[in-house]
């Protein structure tokens, strides 16, 4: 009970002294002063004059309360002046630094990664085998440039057969200007193409049919093989054996069309799909590439 009157006894003092002599003049309600805090919190007198009204209304926590918020704005008007009274200088943040670089990794062109300029270009050396079996296309590749500018790694991204070899052999003696990221060095990684064009087609006799292979005619070499593909369904039901096709081999060497003669249910597509990938080195009829039918067979053995 002591303590609670000396409180309420300084509350009334400290509003009589802090209080301004104008203020007790003031005729605004509870209600209009609590309004122009809401509006101008940084209003002092405002504080004082509400805290005026409680100690008279003997609402002394609320006076307190009051009181208290009014020595805060103080302090923090005091905080914004230097000790000569002047403001406080506004203190500009320094720009942050540049993100740390990861040297180690190889980074993508990207965004803030612009592409090289290319300084040596080593065209591809065309292999003779594919001119012979007219094959071209375009290589797609993924490589890795080095610091100093040098292809130091390169892997196919979209094959041809036959060409890809030739399409690394030239890339990796390609040559960019070095990058650099922060002031850093850095490897890149980027995709790019080698392209394999042929000359005119080789003229075959108008409408010739296929010959069948056998008697003088020698079944071309296979020069491109692609393996077949086993159906997971076939696998699973534990289908196996041989699919016999026939197959038309056209001027360039390539399948141009392929047919079931034996079939093994589960099989017959996947083998197609395969068949249709092979090449073979043309055939020459007194000197002229003509097409050719023969059988071939495709076996799928589960392991």
């Amino acid at each position: 009970m002591l303590y609670t009157l000396i409180r309420r006894a300084a509350l009334v003092a400290a509003v009589i002294v802090v209080v301004p002599v104008g203020a007790w003049a003031q005729s605004r309600t509870e209600a209009e002063l609590l309004a122009q805090i809401n509006k101008t919190p940084g209003d002092v007198a405002s504080y004082l004059d509400l805290a005026k009204i409680y100690v008279e209304q003997k609402r002394f926590d609320d006076a307190q309360r009051m009181l208290i918020n009014a020595a805060t704005v103080i302090g923090q008007l005091r905080s914004n002046r230097t000790l000569l009274g002047g403001p406080t200088p506004v203190q500009v943040p320094a720009p942050p630094p540049p993100p740390a670089v990861d040297a180690s990794r190889p980074l993508r062109v990207a965004d803030g990664v612009t592409e090289p300029k290319k300084i040596k270009d080593v065209k591809p050396v065309y292999p003779p085998i594919a001119e012979t079996a007219r094959i071209s296309g375009v290589v797609i590749a993924e490589i890795v440039i080095d610091t100093n500018g040098d292809v130091r790694d390169a892997r196919i991204l979209r094959s041809i057969p036959m060409l890809d070899q030739a399409a690394l052999d030239a890339i990796r003696q390609w040559r960019y200007t070095p990058t650099t990221l922060n002031g850093v060095p850095v490897e890149l990684v980027m995709t790019v193409t080698v392209s394999f064009t042929l000359g005119s087609e080789p003229t075959p006799t108008v409408g010739q049919a296929p010959v069948r292979v056998g008697g003088d005619i020698k079944e071309p070499r296979k020069i491109y093989d692609a393996k077949p593909f086993y159906p997971p369904d076939a696998q699973a039901a534990g289908v196996q054996g041989i699919v016999i096709i026939e197959a038309i081999i056209g001027v360039d060497g390539r399948v141009s069309s392929a047919k079931v003669l034996r079939s093994v249910p589960m099989l017959e597509q996947a083998a197609i799909d395969a068949v249709s990938q092979w090449v073979y080195e043309p055939t020459l009829l007194n000197g002229v590439p003509v097409p050719v039918v023969m059988t071939v067979t495709v076996n799928f053995t589960l392991k």
